[in-house]
């Protein structure tokens, strides 16, 4: 059987296209974890990771980022209203009248992504340490995440 090398070409070619868009997107990533690791002071850095987000400013970002950072952050998992009173605690702005609910929502949408996962005990990230994604997450998935 002939290989074809049209399609071996192409298919690399669209492998190397993933992988560049998904460099990209940790490019993208990098000035605003350096931001968020300037605003943690040395003191916050000696708390246990489930209490720095009360030092960390979740002012300037979303829903769906603070949530994957809060959960990264955190050594357990959480409950909705956790992490609805840690967000609010650390200075998320909202016009939402119900924000518990838009939580939910938004814990219910990184789930579907592949970005969290519901545990008995409460919410946890798919995201490691390092905050990479579990292979079987696309590069779409952790772009609209932030």
């Amino acid at each position: 059987m002939a290989t074809d090398y049209c399609e071996v070409l192409k298919e690399l070619r669209a492998e190397e296209k993933r992988l560049v868009d998904e460099l990209d997107i940790i490019r993208d990533m990098i000035p605003g974890a350096e931001l968020m690791a300037k605003r943690i002071s040395v003191s916050a850095r000696n708390l246990p990771p489930h209490a720095i987000s009360k030092a960390v400013s979740y002012a300037d970002m979303g829903p769906r980022m603070a949530i994957l950072k809060l959960l990264g952050e955190s050594d357990k998992p959480l409950m909705p209203a956790d992490i609805t009173r840690l967000l609010l605690d650390g200075g998320i702005q909202t016009r939402s009248n119900d924000f518990a609910g838009t939580v939910g929502s938004t814990l219910t949408q990184l789930k579907i992504d592949g970005l969290v996962e519901r545990k008995d005990e409460g919410w946890v990230t798919r995201l490691d340490r390092m905050g990479n994604p579990p292979m079987n997450v696309s590069a779409t998935s952790l772009r609209d995440a932030i």
